[in-house]
Formats: structure tokens, C-alpha cells, sequence
């Protein structure tokens, strides 16, 4: 069945036709919907409220479908101060081509963006033999009014008591699809991921494998004041075709002391990142980070390959403490030491987790780096921790050096 939503619509009709439309996102709300179901809001409307799709089961191959009809040029809008759509354990959805406009009368601030466009949460704690299944995104475009606000795009997230699954081998987000989105002006996150230790009151903590067989692509994030794609708790997943711009872009003194730049991965495995573009980072007046990624800490068997690095007021690529990672055939230029002494690729460990500290088996491998600007260096090392390096190789590695260092400040 398709169900039809527009602004002159009624919710006392069927909405099964165009004609009997409904009206209002509460409406929706209140039926549970079908495998194969269709949700349509019209193009060119905007529907104020705070969509809820919780325990509602498409099927494989039939999923129930979010998405939008009609002539207009323009996305149907929905809104809300606060949470707009809260997604939470379901499976086989679909979200598409729809505009999500979130509204808040809060500055950035640290808590991590309490408004929020799309929200992907799955509840462990209250539904530990369940896993959320086949969860697609794709070709909405999710904002704010502007990048000084305590907003996020799209964030995914676990809520789960730690010691009642096997990291790695049990999920609780599976085969979920990030795709063709265009996310931007945010305050914290473009696309996030995070998961809570609800042991510890919902404390922040990060697990790998809580979300598997992850596929991120297409996306394009541009202006968000922290981090504009943050990829933590993933494993046996692909990041690829994604341009990043702008993540750190704020411009107040206030800022609150956190890291900034345009993306990074943490405590995710058998992960590849690839073919990605990250560019013109700042620092939000923090002065560090501003890099164009980051393989953070806690993360091991990840394969970051053929993207590339430029513009960014940081370096390129930065570690933290991990292992078994490779960096193969990227290309990193046009890079400042504006919050670091490193250019292009720096190799560090200075956080780590109980596990994996230090550097082990890092193979850096056929990467081109260029050094457009004085005092920036190709592929710097620094051991932080203390913790020891151990297989790290570099093979085939190219610094290219311009006979002119260029002058001109990052614009």
C-alpha cells in the first residue's frame, strides 16, 4: 500500500490516493505500517514534527519506504526543533529524497548535538537478540540554519551493556546503507557514529563490530564545525566516494576544546576507506587537528587507499596507537602545518586503547605526497606513548617538492 502525505491533506482520509492524502507527521506515526509500504510526502511542502519509525518491520527485498511524490522541483522538507527522525529497531527500511531541515536555538556547544536530522539508534539493552537489518539512507539532503548551532546530520549509534555480546562477531546494525546524501551547515557531526555503555548511565564508549557490512557512499559534507564524517564502532565495512569539505569551519573564539576536521575512523576493523576527497579542513579556532582524516585509535586491519588530501590547515593523514593498518596510493597535497609540523602523512601514537598501543604493522605503500608549503614535512613518525613500533614499513613512497615553496594563505 501507498500511503500519501501532503500540507492540504486531511487525517481523517485513507490516505491510500493523492486525492485522500493525509496531513501530518503524527498521523504517520500512529500506523504500523507493512513489508512493501510506501510513505510519500509531497515535493514542495514541509510538514513540521518529530517523525518516530520504531518497531516497524519491512521485509527482504520489500522494504517500507520514507520517501517522496509529486511534480515539484524542490524536496518535501520535514522539520522539528530538536530530533526530526529517530529511526530505531527496525529493519528493512528505507529513507529517500527527502529534505531534512533541523532547527535549534542552541549554539554549538560539546555534547555532541542534542538536534539531529536522522538518527539510526538500535537499543541493545532493551532488545539484546535483535539486530537492525538493511537500513538504507540515501538522496536526502539533511541541515541547519547554519554551522554555529548544536546540530548533527546523520548519526547511527548503539545503546548496549557491555559483556552481553562478543565484539566483532555480534552486530547490532547490519547491512546498512549511507548513500548520495548531501549534508551540510552543522554544528557537529555530518554523518557520526557513536555508541553508549549503558552500564556507565549511557556514558560514551566505543566497540567494534557494533555496526557490520556498513556501505558509506556518494555522501557529500560540507561546512560542520567539528567533525564532518566521524566512522567509529564499524567493522568489515566500505567508506568509499565521499567528498568532505569544510569540517571544522568555526569561526567564533569560543569554541569548546575538542578535536576538529573533515573525518576520521576509530575502534573499527576489516574496514576500507577509499576513493574519498577531504579538503580545505579548519581548525574552529581549537588550534590543532584540522586534518583531512584520521585513522584514530583503537582500530586495526583498516585499509585507507586512494583518496585524497588537500587544503586542509592540518596534516593530510594522521594515526593514533593501532595495528595491522595499511595506507596504500593515496595522494596528499596542498596541506599546511598551521596545527602541526606535519605536511602530508604523520604516523603517531599518542592515544591508544588496553589492547592496541603503539604502532604495529603499518604498511604505508605507494603514496605521492607533495609539499606546497615551507616547514611541512612529507611522512613524519613520532612516538608519543612509549609503547613500541613494530613492523611498520614504508615501500615506494614518493615526496614530490615544488622548486617554489607557494606563499599565499589558505583560502
Amino acid at each position: 500500500t501507498t500511503y500519501y502525505i501532503s500540507a492540504d491533506g486531511d487525517d481523517s482520509n485513507s490516505g491510500t490516493s493523492e486525492d485522500k492524502a493525509w496531513k501530518s507527521i503524527d498521523k504517520v506515526n500512529s500506523v504500523k505500517f507493512a513489508p512493501g509500504d510506501k510513505v510519500l510526502f509531497r515535493k514542495g511542502d514541509e510538514f513540521y514534527g518529530y517523525l518516530k519509525i520504531s518497531r516497524q518491520m519491512g521485509g527482504k527485498n520489500v522494504p517500507i519506504v520514507y520517501g517522496s511524490y509529486g511534480d515539484a522541483e524542490t524536496l518535501p522538507v520535514l522539520t522539528n526543533f530538536g530530533q526530526v527522525m529517530y529511526l530505531t529497531d527496525s529493519s528493512y527500511i528505507t529513507v529517500e529524497n527527502l529534505g531534512i531541515f533541523v532547527q535549534t536555538n542552541a549554539g554549538r556547544t560539546d555534547n555532541f548535538g542534542s538536534a539531529a536530522g536522522i538518527i539510526i539508534r538500535a537499543h541493545q539493552q532493551w532488545y539484546p537478540n535483535e539486530v537492525m537489518e538493511d537500513i538504507t539512507v540515501r538522496n536526502c539532503e539533511v541541515y541547519s540554519s547554519h554551522y554555529d548551532t548544536n546540530t548533527s546530520g546523520i548519526t547511527i549509534g548503539v545503546e548496549h551493556v557491555p559483556g552481553t555480546y562478543e565484539a566483532e562477531k555480534d552486530s547490532f546494525i547490519r547491512n546498512m546503507k549511507i548513500e548520495n546524501n548531501y549534508t551540510h551547515d552543522l554544528g557537529i557531526y555530518g554523518i557520526g557514529a557513536l555508541s553508549w555503555n549503558m552500564a556507565k548511565g549511557g556514558g560514551e564508549m566505543y566497540v567494534p563490530g557494533l555496526i557490520t557490512k556498513a556501505h558509506v557512499a556518494g555522501n557529500r559534507i560540507e561546512r560542520v564545525s567539528s567533525i564532518g564524517m566521524c566512522i567509529n564502532g564499524y567493522s568489515n565495512s566500505v567508506i568509499e566516494r565521499n567528498v568532505v569539505r569544510r569540517g571544522g569551519a568555526y569561526d567564533k573564539e569560543d569554541t569548546p576544546n575538542w578535536g576538529v576536521g573533515d573525518g576520521f575512523i576509530g575502534n573499527s576493523s576489516y574496514t576500507v576507506v577509499q576513493f574519498n576527497d577531504f579538503g580545505y579542513s579548519e581548525d574552529g579556532h581549537v588550534g590543532i587537528d584540522a586534518g583531512g582524516f584520521g585513522l584514530d585509535y583503537g582500530i586495526h586491519d583498516v585499509t585507507y587507499q586512494y583518496n585524497e588530501n588537500h587544503y586542509n590547515m592540518g596534516t593530510g593523514l594522521h594515526t593514533m596507537g593501532n595495528r595491522d593498518n595499511k595506507i596504500l596510493y593515496n595522494k596528499m597535497h596542498h596541506n599546511y602545518e598551521l596545527t602541526s609540523a606535519v605536511g602530508g602523512i604523520g604516523i603517531t601514537d599518542f592515544k591508544g586503547t588496553d589492547d592496541i598501543k603503539g604502532q604495529k604493522n603499518m604498511f604505508v605503500k605507494g603514496n605521492v605526497v607533495t609539499l606546497n608549503f615551507d616547514h611541512t614535512v612529507g611522512i613524519a613518525t613520532q612516538n608519543t606513548s612509549g609503547n613500541p613500533y613494530v613492523g611498520v614499513r614504508y615501500e615506494d613512497n614518493t615526496i614530490v617538492i615544488p622548486k617554489e615553496p607557494e606563499q599565499d594563505e589558505m583560502t
